[in-house]
């Protein structure tokens, strides 16, 4: 662990600064704040260390070194200077120690830029409760490590302690008082309520969202800059092989309808939203409560997702089947979570995966029940699946959007095809022009896959466009299809392939590029599918989703056009 050594140099108040390794490490203090321009870096400290005032970012670091010696510190640690970051390995163990380096300090300075020291902190209004400080991923764990913490306004004036301004700051972050006064041992708020302080949340790297939650959560993993969501998922990962806390799974999507499917974990922290009513139960309470006589309360990710032992019951919504699968954790008012699952059709009994499901004028992938009939539920070994990576292959946000128009048109070189069939029945609706389906959602809808059947007049030769809506971004596809085939039939069998199946398909995709192109004349060969981002037009975004097929210098093409 590398250091700033300070000391006070002759009669005029200077102070010399120097990176140290010392050993063992004395008592230092810490600081935690937010990066701005032309911080010191540690190639600044050690090329330039004679003449460092020339990096405005200096002032920082002596304004750090100054309040440290008045406290008796004559070391401190700085993260913009003391770690080598062109390092990935240094840069990988600094991450991994991050929180212990927080957490054995004996004072943290929370240096606030945008804050003044003229002003009562606790008054509504106050810029220390606008500060841009409490919005930051790295900032919770480095307000929760350390033994000791005071905050410093702009100009380097004490503001308050963390102990003092502890209700302010639960006020401000929703981060409970007993956590930022006394140390935090990993029992004593779940998986679930550490997740809930980091929603909303903020990091210039995707993948520090995740990386920023490892010491809080007693996780230790490599740092791999460039995965994106997959680091929230795999930290999720680490923390199940560690831990039977369920909570876990109490997250809830953040946009869905009927219809939307997802993988057992989570891909945010703002998944773990605040308006879930979650805490973990002890597995002996739960497995008495559902007489699991068999209960096993470890579980574990596997190459067919996420293998667990849960309660289910079978309950109809609707015109489709769907399972209740009760989690160890219940509501304040002692209800009993559950989580909705959907069977995968085509895969053996107990492969599952999760969904949302309408809950009056809401959706959810959470629910609660007061009453559980013991009768209905059947505890069982299953596999909830994980989220399909092809879902957002090929996907156009659309979460900027109030509200989208999905039209159907076939260009006059592609007449003789006439739509016959469409899925789901109740998203699509008749067109008034043209009188083909309609499709109308919005950057809420969730549709895991949809599907339009097209045929030919004479031929009967057809294929089919799938499309869907997965958190806020749309994809689509094309798929070869037979006479007897129906738009619901071609989304089971599309959802449902494997990779083999998925290499015939493609295979079959060159049959649609000879089938259509010669009952169209004269084009053939080439079948694309696209996703473009077109105009911004008053409230709604028009986006074409085109499937071309081309010959020379023609080009046919039918469009679903927002």
């Amino acid at each position: 662990m590398r250091l700033l050594h300070c000391k006070s140099v002759g009669s005029e108040n200077k102070i010399y600064i120097s990176l140290k390794e010392p050993t063992p490490i004395p008592p230092y203090a810490i600081l935690s704040h937010r990066w701005t321009d032309e911080e010191v870096s540690f190639a600044t400290m050690i090329n330039d260390y004679r003449d460092p005032t020339m990096n405005k970012g200096y002032a920082k670091v002596e304004g750090l070194c100054r309040q440290a010696m008045r406290d008796g510190y004559y070391y401190v640690w700085l993260d913009t200077c003391c770690i080598d970051k062109t390092s990935s390995a240094e840069l990988s163990e600094a991450i991994n120690s991050m929180y212990s380096w927080y957490e054995r300090s004996g004072m943290c300075y929370a240096y606030l830029q945008d804050v003044s020291s003229d002003e009562d902190p606790g008054d509504q209004g106050s810029s220390f409760r606008r500060s841009a400080w409490f919005t930051r991923g790295w900032t919770l764990q480095e307000m929760i490590a350390p033994k000791a913490m005071v905050f410093l306004a702009a100009d380097w004036i004490e503001i308050g302690s963390r102990s003092r301004l502890a209700e302010v700051i639960e006020e401000i972050t929703g981060v409970e008082t007993r956590a930022l006064l006394l140390p935090i041992k990993s029992q004593d708020f779940s998986v679930r309520k550490k997740m809930s302080w980091a929603v909303g949340r903020k990091t210039t790297r995707l993948e520090d969202r995740a990386y920023s939650l490892m010491g809080l959560l007693n996780v230790n993993m490599p740092i791999i800059y460039g995965e994106g969501t997959k680091s929230f998922v795999r930290l999720q990962e680490e923390l199940i092989r560690i831990s039977d806390d369920q909570s876990i799974l109490a997250w809830d999507t953040p946009r869905g309808s009927f219809g939307g499917e997802f993988g057992p974990l989570a891909t945010s922290p703002d998944d773990f939203t605040n308006t879930i009513d979650a805490r973990p139960m002890s597995y002996k309470e739960f497995k008495d409560m559902f007489r699991l006589s068999d209960g096993r309360a470890d579980y574990r990710m596997t190459n067919f997702g996420l293998r667990i032992h849960l309660p289910l019951e079978k309950v109809q919504y609707w015109d489709q089947t769907i399972f209740h699968a009760y989690i160890a954790c219940s509501s304040s008012t002692k209800e009993i979570l559950y989580v909705y699952l959907a069977p995968i059709v085509g895969k053996p009994p107990g492969h599952f995966r999760r969904i949302v499901t309408p809950l009056g004028d809401e959706t959810k992938s959470i629910g609660y029940a007061k009453h559980v009939v013991l009768n209905d539920i059947q505890p069982t070994d299953i596999f909830i699946a994980t989220e399909d990576p092809r879902l957002t292959r090929n996907a156009v946000s659309i979460t900027d959007s109030k509200r989208w128009t999905f039209r159907v048109r076939l260009t006059y070189n592609c007449r003789g095809f006439d739509y016959v069939d469409y899925y789901p029945k109740f998203i699509w609706k008749l067109g008034e022009r043209e009188g083909n389906p309609v499709m109308i959602v919005t950057s809420e809808t969730t549709l895991r896959l949809g599907a339009i059947l097209f045929c030919h007049k004479t031929s009967e030769e057809s294929f089919s466009v799938i499309l869907g809506v997965h958190r806020g971004l749309l994809w689509s596809d094309i798929a070869v299809t037979d006479k007897n085939a129906t738009a619901l039939s071609i989304c089971n069998a599309y959802e449902n392939r494997n990779e083999d199946r998925w290499k015939v398909r493609l295979q079959e995709r060159d049959w649609v590029k000879k089938r259509i192109g010669t009952t169209v004349e004269g084009l053939e060969k080439s079948v694309v599918s696209t996703i473009t981002k077109g105009y911004n037009d008053i409230d709604d975004i028009h986006v074409d989703v085109s499937i071309s097929m081309r010959y020379g210098a023609q080009t046919a093409s039918w469009r679903l056009q927002t």
